[in-house]
């Protein structure tokens, strides 16, 4: 579970990790850290983006 801003520059690494089978983004979270409205997809675009671009390079299931 990708859910703070750490997490989500080092998606690539976090996907990476033997025994990781699907990237989940948390955008509740995530959104509380900066102070933006989780259900802005303008502002947590480019961390969902890099999760799904994590999860494609490294062959893990995508998120839903």
């Amino acid at each position: 579970m990708l859910e703070t801003a750490a997490g989500i520059v080092g998606a690539g690494a976090v996907c990476d990790v033997p025994g990781v089978v699907r990237a989940a983004f948390g955008s509740v979270d995530l959104a509380a850290q900066p102070g933006v409205d989780h259900t802005s997809h303008t502002a947590l675009r480019y961390a969902r983006s890099a999760v799904v671009l994590a999860a494609a390079v490294t062959l893990v299931r995508l998120p839903r």
